[in-house]
């Protein structure tokens, strides 16, 4: 796997590169005339030099893209750490991303009968993954149950909210538990560690360098 240590932070080159790539969906404007987007850039760029940040975050992603197309995704990309800026919100205007992964396109979907199931382990496989083959054994799931229950909201949109919460959060549970079992399979661990290696410099563009 690609890593970084915290000296090769002190690397102006490498440091400019990063903040590029982070700061791509804010205007230079603002970058330069609003302090609370330094504070986000500097939250992100002191997360990344972290030893073994890279390889963790690629295993978690990696392991979602797995299940993702076995749930038939396509069209999957890999989105570096960026922070955003919001217009419409007065008192938080940016947000912090880690590096993630992004489905463009599911097929089949509500024709195949166990679509759900399926796209469950997608979302749930990242954090069982982080834990599984930990480097920095960080779960780091959070985000991923908050968007596999707006998915459920969506979908069987028509039923009572709560319903809809009991549904995400026993396919959640048992995802979990189908990926943690599968994942005792040593060919689909190594599976998941070379891929995690391949998609690294994608997560990480300024290791290309």
């Amino acid at each position: 796997m690609i890593s970084l240590t915290r000296s090769s932070m002190n690397d102006p080159i490498k440091i400019a590169e990063m903040k590029r790539i982070i700061g791509r969906d804010v205007s230079d404007n603002v970058q330069r005339t609003d302090s609370r987007f330094a504070d986000e850039m500097n939250w992100l760029l002191d997360e990344l030099s972290e030893p073994g940040i890279f390889e963790t975050v690629a295993i978690h992603e990696a392991g979602h893209e797995h299940y993702y197309l076995l749930a038939g995704g396509s069209g999957i990309e890999f989105i570096p750490p960026v922070v955003r800026f919001y217009r419409d919100r007065v008192m938080k205007p940016f947000g912090r991303q880690m590096a993630a992964i992004k489905v463009h396109k599911y097929l089949p979907t509500e024709s195949d009968p166990d679509w759900y199931s399926k796209l469950a382990k997608g979302f749930a496989a990242g954090g069982e993954c982080s834990v599984r083959f930990p480097v920095l054994r960080r779960r780091r799931d959070g985000a991923d149950f908050k968007a596999w229950t707006e998915t459920c909201a969506e979908g069987y949109k028509g039923m009572p909210p709560a319903e809809i919460d009991q549904i995400a959060k026993k396919m959640w549970i048992d995802a979990q538990t189908v990926v943690r079992d599968e994942l005792n399979d040593d060919v689909l661990e190594e599976k998941i560690r070379r891929r995690a290696t391949e998609i690294t410099p994608q997560l990480f563009p300024w290791l290309r360098a």
